[in-house]
């Protein structure tokens, strides 16, 4: 069993419409599960004939910076309410109490809930990849037209097992190079742009990649392709890539040109298909919260989603050649 993947109600309807139109099955990375995000992406997938399967995985718990800064700001938020009514709490005995209780709240929580780090949510990835592609059968979907969709870390996930193919050979998947595509959306796969940034490395790069900055370029997939040699880089068939960011993507877009740049110089040049868009009228927030609500611009992006995953793309390279 998959305990962190979760199918819609509407995909019992989209298996007897996947029977009749293309037989596609597409894989979203994990989007938002807090928000309820991964309802709303399954069911506009389901809605348009397309069998979808939403994973998540396992978080990595937030450093001690963060984890303090929230608990405090809590506390004293508590605090500060009821000194409102509470007259001996107005006092320098109070705020050091209140940061005492912030810090020991983090502690515990650490304690209980250590979280996981890299990679450990790309071996959760593999996994949902590996279940999908064992059970397709089950919900009317085609194994071998795999479409691996993901939208920020989950775009990284993505792409992730696309450039390390031990992942999904470890977890007993398919090859990364007979997927049908994949569709990385507003991603960071550059730790180098990442790492110029201090609230990134410290929110970010040091709780979900280690203390050690000098490994982070290893643990995105630009980093991986630079580091292979020519004849590697030779040898790397990957599926048909699409590139997708949206107008207002917090610098995330930095990272696009980086990934097609060395996505280009894998296999020979015959065999490589990557294509970019960008998306206007979009941030990289509701671009995902937006999606099923009426007239929201962020379904645009489930359709391009929909039509990378079912076209027949040896037709369309064929007219290009």
């Amino acid at each position: 069993s998959m305990p962190f993947l979760h199918v819609s109600k509407e995909h019992q309807h989209a298996r007897t419409r996947t029977r009749t139109r293309t037989r596609t099955r597409m894989l979203f990375a994990p989007v938002h599960r807090l928000l309820g995000t991964h309802q709303n992406v399954g069911r506009e997938f389901a809605k348009r004939g397309v069998v979808a399967f939403v994973p998540s995985y396992r978080l990595t718990t937030p450093g001690l910076p963060q984890l303090m800064l929230d608990h405090t700001l809590v506390a004293s938020l508590v605090v500060g309410l009821a000194a409102i009514f509470i007259e001996p709490l107005r006092s320098w005995v109070t705020v050091l109490a209140t940061v005492s209780l912030a810090y020991v709240t983090t502690l515990a929580r650490r304690w209980v809930n250590p979280g996981v780090q890299h990679p450990s949510h790309c071996e959760d990835a593999a996994m949902a990849v590996a279940w999908v592609h064992k059970h397709a059968h089950e919900f009317g979907a085609d194994p071998e037209r795999i479409t691996i969709v993901g939208h920020s870390a989950g775009s990284h996930l993505a792409m992730m097992l696309c450039v390390c193919p031990s992942f999904l050979r470890d977890a007993n998947g398919p090859q990364a190079k007979t997927l049908h595509g994949v569709m990385a959306m507003s991603g960071p796969y550059c730790a180098e742009i990442m790492a110029r940034s201090w609230l990134l490395r410290t929110l970010y790069l040091y709780p979900v990649f280690g203390n050690h900055p000098t490994a982070w370029h290893r643990m995105f997939p630009v980093g991986i392709l630079r580091d292979c040699s020519a004849e590697e880089l030779k040898n790397i068939r990957l599926p048909p890539t699409l590139i997708v960011n949206v107008e207002k993507d917090w610098g995330l877009e930095e990272h696009a040109p980086e990934l097609e740049e060395t996505l280009l110089r894998t296999g020979d040049r015959a065999s490589v298909r990557v294509e970019r868009r960008l998306v206007d009228g979009l941030n990289h927030f509701n671009s995902m919260t937006g999606v099923g609500k009426r007239g929201h611009r962020a379904n645009v992006l489930i359709d391009i989603a929909v039509e990378w995953a079912t076209q027949d793309r040896e037709a369309k390279y064929a007219r290009l050649r």
